[in-house]
Formats: structure tokens, sequence, C-alpha cells
């Protein structure tokens, strides 16, 4: 993916973000200097952060300039206020520390967003179960990020944890891995290849990973064999998993009770010897559903594991070209408007080939007449239910990029729109409070031109945007003419500081709104394109 950044435009509109910079220059920087400008930076971030935990500012910045932080053992960053830290350029700061401590970063009880870092264990240092950064009862978002070598645990068993178009690159000999212990955490556009990933959910709160990639995950360990470990609640949608290669345990999740739920993805061209099966092993009770998924050119010992009954559904996806094992018998029944290489009883299978073409986003397109090829894929059409009632109407299954419609395409469909999404830290304000708004941007559907709309819906209907020349209720375009390639990403950025109702003069009253971001493609009217929507209430005092 490629990560772009309208950084100077952003910065230019964002105008209603007021902050104090603090900069750390571990080359050239002394702890003794004021921190306030590059010229008289701090030379450590446990200094600038120990000092900012008591500042009377209260929306600090610190920018840190390329170079490396070293951490030893004992040293400990605990965050207990509002922060954020910036590094600079495409990943030219670098922390490298002693992964045998426990939390390098413990976050206690603020909202940090740590941007542009790239976390590196001293080299030849394996996790040893060690927890480098800990979120307690607080809200942690990690923004273009990288994670390299052996990283240990990220834990948010007591937090949110948040972590938007971050590579984890871990240990290249196959060997280790990152962890991830989590009570509410969400992972978007991130890239996990080399090594293990291993997901641990431990709460009744859904983790979601969203349009992540997953490439070349290869491991022989025993204890740490699996993509996915799940003890908890987990949802995939939107990733996609290519060239996994797992000869121990399971290929993709070993369930020990909770909920997995996976929403088109597409995993191909991977292979799974393991004992446990490529898709899933079960232990306990565990809930298993698929949908809208295309499995293909696998090779795995055992589909599933043959112990351990599991609530298993699958619907409206492809699971053909594989090689190795059908389904168990007991798991038969549970494919429905399935496109599938054995038999199965379930209602609106289909056993034809599915007729795959390449198009310029992958080769899993839907062979269509109305997109130029010579015939229809069985697939078109088939699926359980109408696109829209599915939410796949903003995705295509067509080489020409058109959305599907009617009843749903069986399989995986790729994007139709460019996406946004604005993010608050918390869904609930008093007046008179701060409220700071983020927001990401990215597109995987074809090359695009928008507009971006940003603005509020006031529980009376009424509403308002924000544009350049500020807060009015009326529709006008926040950026005009944004050209969007293939691959672009904006990460999690916050974009705004509002005092309310000051500097918000739309969110005025009490009552339930609705914070909106548009990306209609550009035109005089524009048209099409996607809208996201996030709720916030503002309560009488």
């Amino acid at each position: 993916m490629k990560k772009t950044q309208l950084t100077l435009i952003i910065l230019l509109l964002a105008a209603t973000i007021s902050a104090t910079d603090y900069y750390v220059d571990a080359k050239s920087g002394n702890d003794a200097n004021s921190g306030l400008v590059s010229g008289d930076a701090w030379a450590t971030l446990s200094h600038a952060i120990s000092t900012l935990n008591v500042d009377p500012d209260l929306d600090p910045i610190v920018l840190l300039a390329p170079g490396g932080y070293t951490f030893t053992q004992g040293d400990y960053l605990p965050i207990i206020r509002r922060l954020t830290i910036l590094g600079s350029g495409e990943w030219a700061t670098e922390i490298e520390y002693d992964n045998r401590s426990h939390s390098l970063v413990a976050v206690l009880g603020a909202d940090v967003l740590i941007q542009n870092v790239v976390f590196r264990p001293f080299e030849g240092q394996n996790g040893n179960g060690a927890e480098p950064i800990v979120v307690h009862e607080s809200r942690l978002a990690l923004s273009n990020c990288r994670f390299l070598g052996q990283a240990g645990m990220i834990s948010a068993a007591e937090g949110i944890l948040r972590l938007d178009c971050c590579d984890f690159d871990v240990a290249e000999d196959g060997a280790g891995g990152v962890g991830f212990s989590v009570n509410q955490a969400r992972f978007s556009d991130c890239q996990f290849s080399g090594g293990w990933f291993c997901l641990i959910a431990g709460s009744s709160d859904v983790t979601i990973l969203e349009r992540c990639q997953m490439n070349d995950i290869a491991t022989d360990s025993f204890w740490s064999g699996e993509g996915v470990f799940m003890a908890g609640n987990v949802e995939l949608r939107d990733c996609v998993f290519h060239g996994w290669n797992f000869r121990e345990l399971a290929g993709l999740a070993f369930l020990r009770g909770g909920t997995l739920r996976i929403v088109n993805c597409l995993m191909a061209a991977s292979v799974s010897t393991g004992q446990y099966g490529f898709l899933f092993c079960a232990e306990n009770t565990s809930s298993f559903s698929m949908s809208n998924c295309t499995l293909v050119l696998n090779e795995f010992r055992e589909f599933a594991s043959p112990w351990g009954r599991t609530d298993f559904r699958s619907t409206d996806s492809v699971l053909y070209y594989n090689k190795g094992p059908n389904p168990v018998e007991e798991l038969l029944n549970d494919f429905s408007y399935c496109c599938l290489d054995f038999n199965s009883p379930g209602e609106g299978n289909i056993s034809q080939e599915p007729l795959f073409v390449a198009g310029q986003l992958g080769e899993a397109y839907l062979s269509q007449t109305a997109a130029g090829q010579a015939q229809n894929s069985p697939c078109v059409d088939a699926g359980s239910n109408p696109a829209e009632s599915l939410g796949m109407d903003r995705y295509t299954t067509r080489t020409d990029g058109v959305p599907d419609t009617g009843m749903v395409d069986i399989g995986y469909h790729y994007p139709a729109f460019p996406g946004a999404e604005i993010e608050l830290e918390k869904r609930e304000y008093a007046p008179d409070e701060t409220m700071y708004v983020y927001g990401s941007a990215w597109n995987y559907a074809l090359p695009t031109v928008v507009d971006v709309y940003v603005g509020i819906c006031r529980p009376d209907g009424e509403i308002w945007t924000i544009s350049p020349s500020g807060w009015a209720p009326a529709i006008s375009p926040w950026l005009e003419d944004v050209e969007m390639s293939t691959g672009f990403v904006f990460p999690l950025q916050r974009l705004f500081k509002f005092d309310l109702p000051a500097s918000a003069p739309a969110i005025d009253t009490s009552g339930d709104y609705l914070f909106a971001i548009a990306l209609p493609m550009a035109g005089d009217p524009p048209s099409g394109g996607d809208i996201q929507l996030t709720p916030f209430h503002v309560t009488d005092d």
C-alpha cells in the first residue's frame, strides 16, 4: 500500500488545532534545554514525557528528530496525560529497546497518539512474554508505525488500542512475531509479514482487523504456530491472506472460545500442514462464520480440526482449487450459497468452476459479459441476499469496477470506492468540553478524484459542514479535487480540536449528533462515493 500523506494541505486547513510543540533530538539535544524550538531540543524522550506529565499545557506535541532513541532495561515511560508523539519522515525515527523489559511505554488514563515511529528490540532478543507497550484504562493510537524483529506483546487488556497503517515485519528467520493481548482493539490498513502473528482477544468486546494484508507468514514454532490465536471475539473484514506457510497447529486461527467472523476476505496460495487444519481449530465452545470470502490455491492437511465441535457457518463464499481434504462430514451441511469443489447438501450451493479473471486490482474478479468477458461466472447474482442488504453494494466483482447490484455475487469483492473515517476519542461530551477529531482515508479501488465533505447532523436534523472558511449550515466541501491513486492511504491524523460550542457552533445543544465524512466523485454535481457516520451525544450538563 502507498502511505500517502496530504500533510501540508491538512495542516493548513486544520487551523482549529492549537497545541504547543516540544522538540527532542537524540543527536544534538540536551535535556537542560527548553525543548520549545528545534535548535534548543531535549535529548531524550524519557525527559520529555516526565516533564510534560506535570506541565500545565493541555495539548503538547512531541516532535522527534530523525535518529535512534535507545532504552535499556528498566527505562520506563509512563504517560498520564494527553500527548501526541510524532516521528520524522517515513520511519526515519527509531526507538530501540530492551525487549526483556515490561512496559517500555505505559499509557495510564490518557489519550495518546504515536505516529511515524519504528520500534525495534535489541538485536538477538526475543519477546520472552515482555510487554513493551501497555495501555491501562486509556486510549492509544499507533499510526504509520513499524514494528521490527521479535516484537513481543502489546497489551491493552484494560484499555483501547487503535493501530492504523502500521507494518509488522517480524523476525526474518520466521522464528518469532508479535502478540496482542487486548480488550478493545482495531487494526486498520496494517501489514503483517514474516514470523508469526498472534492475536489474543480476552474479552466480550470485538477486536476488528480491516483492510489488513497478511503475507508470507511462516513458522515452525509449536506454541506460536497459528496466524490468529483467539480467546475472545474477532472480526476480519476486507483482508488479504497470501503465502502463509504453517507447519504446526492451525494455519489461520486457533479458537479457544469466543467468536471469529470473517467477511469479504481473500485467502490464497497458502500451505498448512499442521495437525489442526488450515482454516480453524476449535477448542471448548467457539463460533466461526465466513461470508463473501474466496479461498483458492491453498494446501492443507485438514480443512478444520476434527475435534471440538464448533458452531460453523459459511455463506456466499468460494472454496475452489484447493489441495487437501474436504471439510469433515459434520460441517458439510453448514455451507450455503457457496461455490465449492466438493459436494455439500446446503441450500443454494453450486459446484461449477467460478471462472475467475484478472483485473487491475487482482486475479479474483468474476467473468461477466457486462464487463467485456465472453461469459458470466455462475457466482454472479447467485448469493443469499441482495448486495445492498449485505453492505456489498460498495464493492465489485467486475473488472470495470461497477459496484455489485441485485443478488450478491458469491466470493470476495474488490472495493469500488475510496473510503474515509472520522473517529472521536469518545462518544459523549459535556457542554464546554473539548472535542478531538481524528481522520483517515484510503483507496483500494481504481484511481479517482474526489471531493471531501466533513460535517455534522444536529439533533434537529439540520446539517452543518466544515469548509476552509469555517462552519456553516450548508453543504460545502472541505477539500476539492483530491487525487486518490490505487493503494492511497492517509494514516490516522488528528484533524480538528473544538472547544464546545465556542469553536463548533453547530454543536450548541444537548442531544444525539452524527459526525459525517463523505468522498463523492469530483464533478458538478459530485456523485457516488462513500459516506461514514460517527454518532456522539452531548449531555445537558
